[in-house]
């Protein structure tokens, strides 16, 4: 069931039934598409019935796919790739949203695999003005073929769109063809907001190596002029997120400096997964401009680790 545009009736015109049931169908999918993101249309799949494709939503299948009623991760429905070892599939968004190089892309999803070792991944599709491809034709936020979570599991990535993207599609690919690991996926609960960070008020998506010692991935100059107004609030909070890949043994940390203060550590033990809320107060530099730092920092004991971090500052 898509949306459908009503035309208002002239005065004195009867109500008919097909105007009553327009009516009633755009109320349950505008309900059902609260489930999702600002951005994606029936992110939670709430809306489209077995075998066929979730409405706004367009399927390829190397193994099969359907929607999942039986698992779901949000809501009632859910979709579900399985591979036998050939692959299992991907969804793509079947229509055009629109996001800036001025602004932060944050994705978030809920994702559920059978083993830990298929191969997930959620890329952004990146179109200019006039919907074709960028330079810059997609941007993989998500890939692993490690340690996919075997339980529920919610993620949250953000990234900076290229300088020509105007549009975007998110596809989200279950069990990829390149992994002869045979398994299943279930993807739900889909979302993606541009809203919540600002140029300028700190973004940063940065890779981690094995270098041990506090890193400086990302700086906002206390002279850049679209530093963010300490004035305004007494203390800044962040979204953060880190990945870990080849990391048994190691920890990972990220962190965020306003001026001379620092917020809580966010740690990563091993290989995986983590998101969390940084937050540092403004005490003794209220209303100053200040420096905004993140820092990230690796320790353990094995190498060829890999990774990176995402820290978006949330507009409080």
């Amino acid at each position: 069931m898509a949306y459908t545009t009503i035309t208002k009736p002239t005065q004195g015109h009867s109500t008919k039934k097909s105007l009553a049931d327009i009516i009633a169908d755009d109320i349950s999918f505008l309900y059902d598409n609260l489930g999702g993101g600002i951005l994606v249309e029936n992110g939670s799949f709430e809306q489209g019935v077995s075998p066929n494709d979730p409405t706004g939503w367009v399927s390829f299948k190397w193994g099969t796919g359907d929607i999942e009623t039986t698992d779901p991760l949000h809501g009632k429905q859910g979709y579900k790739f399985v591979s036998s070892g050939s692959g299992g599939g991907y969804l793509t968004m079947q229509d055009f949203a629109e996001c800036s190089e001025f602004v932060p892309l944050l994705v978030w999803w809920h994702m559920k695999s059978s083993v830990a070792d298929i191969r997930n991944i959620v890329r952004v599709l990146w179109y200019k003005k006039d919907q074709t491809a960028c330079t810059t034709a997609t941007t993989d936020i998500y890939d692993d073929s490690t340690s996919n979570s075997t339980a529920g599991t919610t993620y949250a990535r953000a990234v900076l769109p290229p300088a020509d993207a105007r549009y975007f599609k998110l596809r989200l690919i279950g069990a990829d063809s390149s992994d002869a690991t045979s398994g299943s996926c279930i993807f739900d609960g889909v979302g993606a907001v541009v809203s919540m960070a600002q140029a300028g008020h700190v973004f940063c998506d940065a890779a981690l190596a094995d270098t041990t010692g506090w890193q400086q991935a990302a700086k906002v100059p206390a002279t850049n002029p679209m530093y963010f107004d300490t004035a305004l609030f007494p203390r800044m909070r962040f979204a953060a997120a880190i990945h870990c890949a080849n990391a048994p043994g190691w920890h990972a940390y990220v962190r965020v400096k306003v001026g001379s203060n620092y917020s809580n550590e966010l740690k990563q033990d091993g290989t995986g997964d983590i998101n969390g809320i940084l937050e540092v107060s403004l005490a003794g530099i209220l209303g100053t401009r200040a420096a905004i730092e993140i820092e990230w920092n690796v320790a353990g004991v094995a190498s060829g680790m890999s990774g990176y971090i995402t820290v978006v500052h949330l507009i409080p």
